[in-house]
């Protein structure tokens, strides 16, 4: 018959407590606390959402108390189960109140949501005030000097693509270094990384630069390319 050591059994021991203690995580089986007025951030044009823990083998479930205009702009799910007993409730705005950052539509009109979620513990009923505080997304970044190549009388200028969600174009400006009235611009849609400028006075200098543009702001202007326009050829 095989004995057991000490050693063996405190080993195994420290194996077990080791793997649940791998499996329960805080985090995910104690619900989540909203006892000091927390704070949620949701991005703005995104409904969320806010993933509110449940406690580990209760029943109890968040709702919405409160009535007023900004509580009436979000919905709570039902819970919701994963793997390992998991499960929780996901507080988000509704499909027709989706936010703005730069319109905020919540009463003091700062893009701070103050609602009142109760929570079900030990046969009592806790309220809870909470904020949901919507964030901006930002502009693009500021985009690098174009490339440019002289073809023909033409110019073409290209640029690295943007990748933002709410790209909606480019705008290229070009300005003759002799002659600041000799200057003009041309939007670009968003699928594009390139254009060709027709318009130069061939034997100029021009500095030509770019920016992204987004419904959500534009980028900076980029740094300046400089470039000479080739003459017409003479007949």
């Amino acid at each position: 018959m095989k004995r057991f050591t000490a050693f063996s059994l405190v080993l195994t021991a420290a194996v077990l407590l080791t793997y649940y203690l791998t499996l329960w995580n805080p985090q995910i089986y104690a619900h989540t606390d909203l006892g000091t007025s927390p704070v949620f951030k949701i991005t703005e044009n995104t409904q969320g959402p806010v993933r509110l823990n449940l406690s580990f083998g209760t029943p109890h479930v968040y709702a919405i108390a409160s009535t007023d205009a900004d509580s009436q702009k979000f919905e709570i799910s039902p819970e919701k189960r994963g793997p390992n007993q998991q499960s929780w409730q996901e507080l988000q705005f509704k499909s027709d109140n989706i936010p703005d950052y730069e319109n905020p539509a919540d009463a003091d009109t700062d893009n701070d949501y103050k609602i009142t979620l109760a929570y079900g513990f030990d046969d009592v009923t806790h309220n809870h005030d909470v904020t949901i505080r919507v964030t901006n997304v930002a502009a693009p970044d500021k985009m690098s000097a174009p490339t440019l190549e002289v073809i023909a009388t033409d110019v073409k200028v290209s640029w690295t693509a943007v990748s933002h969600a709410y790209l909606t174009g480019y705008e290229v400006h070009w300005v003759n270094t002799s002659d600041t009235s000799d200057t003009d611009s041309e939007t670009v849609e968003n699928t594009s990384a390139s254009t060709t400028i027709t318009s130069l006075t061939g034997g100029n200098t021009y500095d030509i630069k770019v920016r992204a543009l987004s419904s959500e702001g534009n980028s900076e202007w980029s740094d300046t390319a400089e470039i000479t326009a080739n003459s017409a050829p003479t007949l």
